[in-house]
């Protein structure tokens, strides 16, 4: 299954993303910035 997420610049977003990942889902990310400046902990963020 692939999923949007939008606000990945954000906690919640980019936490989420990260959960989907893990559970082998396929996550797409987006945010209304260009690039992203959440948090920095090396996981990675489409």
């Amino acid at each position: 299954m692939k999923v949007f997420v939008t606000g990945v610049c954000g906690q919640l977003g980019h936490d989420v993303v990260n959960e989907l990942i893990s559970r082998g889902y396929e996550a797409v990310g987006s945010d209304i910035t260009e690039r992203y400046t959440g948090v920095n902990d090396g996981s990675a963020v489409t």
